[in-house]
């Protein structure tokens, strides 16, 4: 949906377990953003990702415009509050966390980094670069066994990312990720997406 553009008071995707416990994305306004009153840091996003849901598996890529690029910050960053969660750990790119018998891992290819001062301190995972991509899987108890399990299996699994950075708009974006317990999906910023080298259906929610 109008991915690339920007999107006052959007929010692309969310994996919720409760009021407090929820994880996103976005692409944070700064000042200029937030001057607007609709693209703060954690309202709207100023450039929209591409979203693919495949099961309990999104990949996300973000690639704004030249535009955009010189006129918001060149990051994107997730709201991840720690304390929300019974336990969190993280495991190379990777950041994973547990409520109760529920489960998300949240996967960044640029660096991403913990805030540590400021309102956001322990909110915030902030990956610099304008173009990224980012996955997230949900899991639970009953489907993937323990949390232990669950962290092993996605930490292990094969991922491989093409353009994130700061690339020109124009260079090529992809994801490609081998889902436990899905199959293995790819995500072109242009291209179908393919689970399993199969279409995946996307019409009516581009």
């Amino acid at each position: 949906y109008r991915r690339g553009e920007a999107g006052a008071q959007h929010l692309a995707w969310i994996a919720t377990f409760d009021l407090d416990a929820c994880v996103w994305t976005n692409a944070p306004g700064g000042s200029i953003g937030a001057s607007l009153g609709a693209m703060g840091d954690w309202n709207g996003s100023t450039s929209l990702p591409r979203v693919v849901q495949c099961e309990d598996v999104a990949l996300i890529l973000y690639n704004p415009s030249d535009v955009l690029r010189a006129v918001f910050p060149q990051e994107t960053h997730a709201w991840f509050p720690r304390a929300a969660f019974d336990e969190v750990r993280t495991r190379g790119k990777w950041n994973f966390a547990r409520k109760g018998d529920g489960y998300v891992a949240l996967y960044s290819a640029l660096p991403a980094t913990w805030t540590t001062s400021g309102p956001d301190a322990d909110h915030e995972l902030v990956a610099a670069g304008a173009r990224n991509a980012w996955i997230c899987q949900v899991g639970g108890k009953s489907e993937d066994g323990s949390f232990d399990d669950f962290v092993a299996a996605v930490s292990q699994a094969t991922v491989t990312t093409t353009g994130a950075g700061n690339d020109p708009a124009s260079h090529r974006l992809a994801v490609e990720y081998q889902a436990p317990g899905v199959g293995k999906l790819e995500l072109d910023w242009d291209g179908a997406p393919l689970r399993d080298g199969a279409t995946v259906q996307t019409r009516g929610f581009d």
